[in-house]
């Protein structure tokens, strides 16, 4: 970029930053590890209730029980959890388990 006056011009032949940002953002996702931090204690008691309230609702066979499925979430989501509301957490739970039953049933079936 060059300075003309005071107006400031983009230099063309520069590929633009944040072209593909997603995809940066989303590889970066991916390559980080698990959680393993603790949690704040109204967090982690948001958590534990809205996962016994959908595993209650769901009689799914992914997880033993809601302990092993507020385990997973806190594991593979602990970073971004405190941004979530009770709405995006529920979903959040809800998603993890139709993967869960994906993977299951593609394993079942032979397909991986």
């Amino acid at each position: 970029m060059e300075t003309q006056a005071t107006k400031t011009v983009k230099d063309k032949s520069a590929p633009d930053s944040v072209e593909d940002e997603c995809d940066h953002m989303l590889s970066d996702w991916l390559d980080e590890p698990d959680f393993e931090g603790s949690l704040d204690p109204k967090l982690h008691a948001r958590i534990k209730r809205t996962c016994e309230e959908v595993f209650k609702e769901s009689r799914q066979a992914t997880h033993p029980d809601e302990e092993t499925l507020k385990k997973e979430v806190i594991r593979r989501f602990g970073r971004w959890l405190h941004h979530c509301k009770d709405r995006e957490l529920r979903a959040i739970v809800i998603n993890l388990l139709i993967e869960a039953s994906r993977v299951k049933n593609e394993t079942d079936r032979g397909e991986m």
